[in-house]
């Protein structure tokens, strides 16, 4: 993906709501397996020959949630240009970090 956007331009709009569309199906159906992938970047997402986005490298995943129970995160991980404030703090729900790396993606 990240070799299609161009430098100071970005994507075509069309594109950009195709592939962030896709995104977040991918972190809805992580998340609700209570998995947070917690290094959501351009580089870590591909795309493969259909033109369908696929996430990759879970070197950083964890589970935050099993069944209605959940757990605050404090591991500091992932790339900082696309981390939440909250991570940085030390203290951050998986799925809400996520959410803010996606949302970097998409800017």
């Amino acid at each position: 993906l990240l070799r299609l956007v161009e430098p100071d331009v970005g994507l075509n709009e069309d594109f950009a709501h195709f592939f962030f569309f896709q995104l977040i199906h991918a972190l809805n159906y992580l998340h609700n397996s209570g998995i947070c992938h917690r290094d959501v970047k351009p580089e870590n997402l591909l795309l493969d020959s259909s033109g369908n986005l696929k996430l990759i490298d879970f070197g950083f995943a964890t589970v935050f949630k099993r069944g209605n129970s959940r757990r605050k995160l404090q591991t500091k991980c992932g790339t900082l240009l696309y981390m939440a404030p909250d991570v940085l703090q030390g203290s951050y729900e998986g799925d809400a970090a996520d959410l803010w790396s996606a949302l970097i993606v998409l800017m």
